[in-house]
């Protein structure tokens, strides 16, 4: 009788292991599907590239093959290796969702722009977990990472050959959009400092300090003020992990000197210093206030559930436009309010309750939680991802690469925490291996 509780007991340590994070992820981690995650990074960003503005007849491809892809990744996360029901904080977090686009005045628009948030929040977000749903989330993490550091190398090297901005902000780099170009350069600074300290990676360090120069010339006040804040937490974290005190002395001081050679630097700037002046015109004003008056009072008309997702009220100073066929877009302004003015209250406390059973599982390992690499670099995107919402209205919006990332990124911490949890379980206090 004790050989079969212990051999049954063993059998689910193995499973659960299997399930947490792929630890086992040499018997399918080279699966074709694995890589599907990379293929849906590689589309969102080409979509933000101007390599989409060239596409020509290839622009619809660009547009929809991501979301496409992220229907099938639905499909195999739901359908292969050993499926679970979705977590609790999940499946109230979309029916309370769902609620608000049942709710919505043009309810079939709403209804589809929250099927396909669901599918997206499904596959990468924390909601599944099976080894099939890993590895995606494992693949998706490495090409953002890859992706963005790319882009911020590649925006710099424009910046320096003096290439034209292409649509819409001061500095775009290889993007479209300055506000694209800003927090992607801030996540590539971050990446590469965690990298350069705890591995004491000279060339992390020089990646580290070429991202900075990208994000300082798209001259986004959100984006620099998160990097400062996650950059913070990024050396207390590993102040915390005792890794050595010199190293992220000199990592600072040289993400301090490259700001400084820009700021007294010509070459490196455009318009003679286009951030300096962005910054100075902007100042304190709100640039947003519109949109976010607009949002509030959009809460304040439909407290309990919201407008629905993807809808607004008001006309194109509130964010709202409407195209020929009567489709509705919205630029929220703050990733915050629209939750609120979506979702309502029902919505954001179901959002409020995936974030707390996520940082439970974190800080319930204690003081193994971020002995990890892994998980420190995904904390520290997170602090970063949670105060550019602020100002930034993506959450919700499928097509954007930040309202992939910011999912996915739940998802990778869900993946690790669960991983280490495993092992802890084991009474093995060993540094899990990347996931």
């Amino acid at each position: 009788m004790n050989t079969k509780l212990t051999s049954t007991t063993t059998l689910s340590l193995k499973h659960d292991a299997h399930l947490a994070c792929g630890i086992e992820r040499s018997k399918g981690f080279n699966s074709l599907w694995a890589y599907m995650g990379a293929a849906i990074v590689i589309f969102y960003l080409l979509r933000g590239s101007v390599f989409f503005l060239w596409a020509g007849s290839a622009q619809p491809l660009l547009t929809y093959g991501g979301q496409a892809l992220l229907l099938l990744a639905a499909a195999l996360v739901l359908l292969f290796k050993t499926s679970r029901l979705p977590s609790v904080p999940a499946f109230f977090f979309i029916v309370f969702t769902l609620l608000s686009a049942m709710c919505a005045e043009l309810f079939y628009q709403s209804l589809a722009k929250w099927a396909g948030w669901v599918i997206l929040f499904i596959t990468m977000g924390p909601v599944i977990t099976s080894p099939t749903a890993c590895w995606l989330r494992e693949s998706s993490w490495r090409a953002f990472r890859a992706g963005f550091i790319t882009i911020s190398i590649a925006s710099l090297a424009w910046s320096l050959l003096g290439l034209p901005s292409y649509w819409r902000g001061s500095f775009t780099g290889v993007t479209t959009y300055s506000m694209l170009l800003a927090p992607m350069a801030a996540i590539s600074v971050l990446i590469c400092a965690n990298y350069a300290i705890t591995r004491r990676s000279l060339l992390f360090a020089c990646l580290s300090i070429a991202s900075l120069f990208p994000c300082l010339l798209a001259g986004s006040r959100a984006a620099l003020l998160a990097l400062a804040v996650a950059f913070i937490v990024l050396i207390g974290i590993l102040s915390y992990r005792k890794s050595s005190a010199s190293i992220i002395v000199l990592m600072a001081m040289l993400l301090l000197a490259g700001f400084t050679v820009f700021e007294f630097s010509d070459d490196l700037s455009i318009d003679n210093n286009t951030y300096t002046n962005t910054i100075i015109q902007k100042g304190l004003t709100n640039t947003r206030e519109k949109l976010w008056k607009a949002r509030w009072q959009e809460f304040n008309e439909n407290v309990f559930v919201g407008v629905g997702i993807g809808m607004g009220k008001g006309e194109e100073e509130a964010g709202v436009q409407k195209d020929a066929s009567g489709n509705i877009n919205v630029e929220p302004g703050s990733s915050y309010l629209a939750l609120l003015s979506m979702t309502g209250i029902l919505g954001s406390f179901g959002f409020l309750l995936v974030i707390v059973a996520l940082l439970r599982i974190v800080f319930f390992l204690g003081s193994t939680s971020f002995q990890d690499i892994y998980l420190t670099e995904a904390f520290v995107v997170l602090i970063f991802l949670l105060i550019n919402m602020v100002a930034e209205g993506w959450i919700l919006a499928v097509g954007s690469p930040f309202c992939l990332l910011f999912w996915l990124n739940l998802g990778r911490i869900w993946d690790l925490a669960k991983q280490k949890a495993y092992y802890a379980r084991r009474g093995n206090v060993k540094v899990a291996p990347s996931c």
